[in-house]
Order: C-alpha cells, then structure tokens, then sequence
C-alpha cells in the first residue's frame, strides 16, 4: 500500500497547488469603522459605451467585509471595476481584473483620507507603482481644489507635473495593460505623438480599444482646437453630408437661402433632452423661414432611432456613425466643446450666432435673427 503513497500525496499537492491559483480579488480594510464597499464593474465594451452609472452595462455590488476583508471572483472577461469604500464614497480605485487574476488591494483609512495598495499580478504591481509615484502631487490637486485662493497658474502647474509623472510611468511600463487606465492624464498632443509608442505590444490585447479610444478622442480634441481658429460669427459654416434618420444622405449646403439651425445633441445628454419642449416650439414658430437640422454625436443607430419616435421632433435629424472621418465630422469641423452647441446660419451660409448650452440666449438671439 506504501508504494501508492507518493502518488497520492502529488495528487493531493497538485490539488492544493490548483486551489491556491484559483481566481480572486481580495480587498482587505484596514482603519475603517464602516466596512461596507460599493464594487461596480465593467467590460473594456461597456466602459467605453456605457453612459451614466445607471448603464445596464454596469454591474454594481454593495459588499460588507467579513474580517476586514471581502472576496471577489473575477468576471469572465477582463473588466475594469470601481471600488469605492462608503465611508469615503469620494475616494475610489480603479483597476483592470482578468478572469485568471489573483490579485490583493488594501485600503488603509487614515486621517480622513483612503490609500490603496495593489499586488499580485503585473497589472496590479503596475497600478501600485503608480500610486506611489503621484499620490504627492495628487493631494496637492486636491488641497488645491478645496482652496479659494488657488490661481489658475497653480492648478496647471498641478496637472504638468502629474502629467510629466504619468508620462514618466507609462514609458516604464509600456506595454503593460494598466496604461489604459492613466493614458487619459497625459496631454492630448502628448497622447497622439507617443500613441505608437504606448500601445506597443498591446495592440491585439484586450485593452486595445481602451488605448485606440483615448487616441481618437486626443487626436479629435487637436482637430477641434485647430477649427476654433477657423469657428466664428461672420465665417462660412462649413459643408458635411451625414445619413438622415430615412438613411438617405443629407448634405448641409442644401439649405442654402434659408436660415439654419444646426443643433449637436446626443440622447446621453440631460440638458439636450430638457431642451426639446422649447426646440420643438420654436422650430413650429419659425418654420416658415427657418430649417432645424438635429445632429446626434454619441449614440449608437439604436439609441437615436429610438429617441426619435420618443420624442417625435418634426424636422430634419442626421446621425454621426462611430467610424466617421475626423474630417468629414461636423462636431470637429464646427469645434463643438459642450452639448448642447447650436449654431444659427444665415441663407448665405455664414455663422450669424453660436450657443453653448440649453441657454434662453439662443431663442432670443433666433427671435431677433429670423423675422
């Protein structure tokens, strides 16, 4: 019977082995009276598709620990998760879990304030160092937040130098997935310039489209500032041609003699919708001279088809697709910053007045244009 012994105590070390590599996150507490954490997680997809926290791409957990500690298994595919003690609801980690991750994060309460500690997988290490590097200059954003009589020059100040320290942190750790998570505190031109640099040897990971996305959005914000020089009353508006919700193409030129409304919008946006009641009352005012062209930036096809048998807004509607060239992208080529823009053009095709926001301007500034 002895000579079988060996081969049950391997079976038995391999089980043992086997379970200690099972998949999870453990999250243990450390100086904290409330043990409650809120755990909300998503997919790279849903992150970059969901809008507002109450997304059904967002999964959320209320989590009370057990012995300081609270025990995660990961989601089937790699997901980015919020973590955010309650007793801080403020302060919250951020980082990326695949399925077969055994990873530990420590938070430690300490004068009011939550510090994290991340271990156990390359992302996690990643994650820590980082941490580490602008924790600093972090609380000295947030001291300055919190000040009155912070200036402006202090504030960039602040964020050049978290720049400059996450600048120096992903060309330590290029090619490690958690750049996704910090690529958004570098510059926009620092981003498109370094993109080639900072997606090697993640273009074909799971992160993948985290990075591409932060360089699209890096690059469009480039094009938007080069066409603010070019974006003012008095200029010609410039020609695009969109599908229309019939998926016929619509080209703006086409109402030239008439006054235009253009109005960028997106069902995403609170203040957009709030704003239909008084859009469609001054389109049926002024209807007779003047065309309303709705432009949706930001939705998916469903979402804005959807939106308009809802709100049924009788007149012209186009939609951006998500593979629309920077250049043939009225968002860019108008310089749009903020949601909702509208822009008012006369018939011969120029740029009579610009608004930003849901703002009683705008109706006055049409009642005074449009007579």
């Amino acid at each position: 019977m002895n000579k079988f012994l060996p081969s049950a105590l391997a079976i038995g070390l391999l089980a043992l082995a086997s379970c200690s590599k099972t998949p999870q996150v453990t999250i243990t507490l450390d100086g904290f009276t409330d043990s409650t954490v809120v755990v909300a997680h998503t997919t790279v997809y849903g992150y970059l598709n969901s809008h507002g926290d109450n997304d059904p791409l967002i999964q959320w957990d209320t989590l009370t620990a057990q012995n300081s500690a609270i025990t995660l298994t990961p989601a089937d595919s790699t997901s980015i998760y919020a973590i955010v003690p309650m007793q801080s609801p403020g302060e919250n980690l951020r980082i990326l879990v695949s399925p077969d991750d055994r990873m530990n994060i420590r938070m430690k309460f300490s004068e009011g304030a939550v510090s994290y500690t991340t271990e156990g997988t390359p992302v996690a290490d990643a994650i820590n160092d980082y941490i580490t590097m602008t924790s600093g200059i972090k609380a000295r954003i947030k001291e300055a937040q919190t000040n009155p009589e912070t200036t402006e020059e202090l504030f960039d100040s602040l964020f050049t130098a978290l720049e400059e320290k996450t600048f120096g942190w992903t060309k330590k750790y290029t090619g490690n997935p958690a750049i996704a998570l910090y690529i958004q505190n570098l510059q926009p031109d620092t981003i498109v310039e370094q993109y080639d640099l900072i997606s090697k040897g993640l273009q074909d990971s799971d992160v993948a489209p985290l990075l591409k996305a932060a360089y699209d959005k890096a690059k469009r914000y480039a094009e938007v500032q080069k066409a603010k020089e070019n974006i003012r009353e008095g200029v010609d508006a410039p020609d695009f041609t969109l599908p229309d919700n019939e998926g016929k193409a619509f080209t703006f030129s086409s109402l030239r003699g008439r006054w235009a409304v253009l109005d960028f919008w997106g069902t995403w946006c609170g203040w957009c919708v709030k704003g239909i009641p008084d859009m469609k009352e001054a389109q049926a005012k002024h209807a007779d001279k003047c065309q309303f062209v709705s432009i949706d930036c930001g939705d998916s096809h469903e979402k804005w088809m959807e939106a308009l048998e809802k709100h049924q807004m009788p007149w012209t509607h186009v939609y951006v697709p998500a593979d629309c060239p920077t250049g043939a992208n009225p968002g860019v080529l108008y310089a749009v910053q903020g949601y909702p823009t509208k822009i008012i053009v006369d018939p011969d095709g120029k740029i009579a007045k610009i608004v930003v926001g849901e703002s009683p301007e705008f109706y006055e500034a049409l009642d005074q244009l449009v007579k």
